[in-house]
């Protein structure tokens, strides 16, 4: 059976699999006389499915490293079955008592696959050496870098020279994170109107190109409810904008965010990638709270009286 129709557009991995989980839940929810659901508890029993998968690998793939070896092996993943919750002795039980489920399988038989004749070579990193006070017949040391510290690092140099070259560099750094910031909030004036203008309107045309892409890609039945109702295909930014306000509000009933997806942009996000920040002026604005400056320290006030007298 074809998960998808022969096509010009190859599936990716991550949709291969969606489809291959949507499947074998459809099937439980037969074999337990399920007749009908919604596509939102099938989303759901798909994205916990897959979360629940990720993160039995990885902790599998923990306590392979841990134990120096770069392959997973079955006592890997009983430990990682065990540090979930559960046993292997608690899914032979359920094959059991669902004997009538292998009606649903697509095999019936169990394969049984050759056993290689050469076992694999574990990762070693240096050589073993043998101490002559060990017996032979007790089990080797594990590889040296499991339980020698080797540094990596050097020492950092404590004199004055680099300490100030370090200091300096955290200065400049802190300044231009918050003069980027404060530029990215506040009003501004360019110091190249023009090219600012330009910026602007290539800006413009790239968010609506990215939010056209995204909702073709993302939004479902957005070509029959939206670019149908336009002879060039291109339907307005507002339509955009609302195709994707359903889309996450629809993510918001299955309890997912639109990060999950996609990166949200704006226009003044991408001047800010193109233009750059030392070519933008702060516009003085007046003072909003007066009575903030007050609660200065009087270090400025003594100065100006000292500058008049």
């Amino acid at each position: 059976m074809a998960f998808y129709k022969v096509t010009d557009n190859v599936p990716t991995e991550d949709e291969t699999m969606d489809k291959i989980l949507r499947f074998s839940i459809l099937r439980l929810f037969n074999f337990k006389h399920i007749e009908e659901t919604s596509e939102n508890v099938i989303s759901l029993f798909v994205n916990l499915t897959k979360t629940y998968l990720r993160s039995l690998g990885q902790l599998s793939k923990k306590y392979g490293e841990h134990a120096g070896r770069s392959d997973v092996q079955q006592s890997d993943v009983q430990m990682a079955l065990l540090e979930v919750g559960m046993k292997i002795t608690d899914l032979t039980k359920y094959i059991k008592e669902n004997s009538q489920i292998s009606e649903y399988s697509a095999q019936k038989n169990i394969i049984v696959h050759p056993q290689n004749p050469e076992p694999e070579k574990v990762m070693q990193i240096g050589e073993k050496k043998t101490s002559p006070y060990v017996p032979s017949f007790l089990p080797p040391f594990p590889d040296p870098h499991t339980y020698i510290r080797t540094k990596i690092q050097t020492e950092p140099e404590c004199n004055y020279v680099n300490v100030r070259i370090t200091e300096g560099n955290n200065l400049r750094t802190s300044q231009e994170s918050v003069r980027d910031y404060m530029l990215r909030i506040h009003p501004t004036i360019p110091l190249f109107p023009k090219y600012v203008s330009k910026v602007e309107e290539e800006s413009r045309v790239e968010y609506y190109e990215r939010k056209l892409e995204l909702c073709r890609e993302f939004v479902p039945d957005f070509k029959a409810n939206y670019e149908s109702n336009y002879l060039n295909g291109s339907p307005p930014l507002e339509d955009l904008e609302m195709a994707e306000d359903e889309f996450k509000q629809k993510l918001k009933q299955q309890g997912l965010s639109e990060h999950l997806y996609y990166t949200p942009i704006s226009v003044k996000q991408l001047v800010f990638e193109k233009v750059p920040t030392f070519s933008l002026l702060l516009d003085p604005q007046p003072e909003s709270c007066n009575y903030l400056r007050a609660m200065l320290p009087n270090d400025n006030k003594n100065e100006e009286e000292a500058m008049e007298t």
